[in-house]
């Protein structure tokens, strides 16, 4: 006998269902919509495991500098942990936006 079997979850039915679920979770407008991307600085050198955060909630790349976050619709500044700055905007379906950080000059 062989160890633990692993069944496949799939389907049309998750696309559905997930949604769903986590709108029971998390407090969405309607009308959000993922923005997915990568973060780079501005040598335009991937940014892993950067801490940032987007209209006050704190998000972190992962290792690949990869991000995605719901957000209504409009623009927002995204600010680093160390201070740099950049902008993204967010529409009702999902879209991709590579985000460039700028150098933190200090005054």
């Amino acid at each position: 006998m062989s160890g633990p079997q692993c069944k496949h979850i799939g389907g049309p039915w998750i696309s559905m269902v997930l949604p769903m679920a986590f709108s029971f979770c998390f407090p969405f407008p309607v009308d959000a919509g993922l923005v997915y991307g990568r973060v780079y600085n501005g040598e335009g050198k991937v940014q892993p495991r950067l801490k940032f955060t987007v209209n006050g909630r704190p998000v972190t790349t992962d290792e690949f500098g990869g991000f995605g976050i719901l957000l209504p619709p409009g623009n927002y500044t995204v600010k680093s942990a160390d201070g740099r700055t950049a902008l993204i905007q967010s529409h009702p379906q999902p879209i991709r936006q590579d985000t460039y950080f700028k150098k933190h000059v200090a005054s």
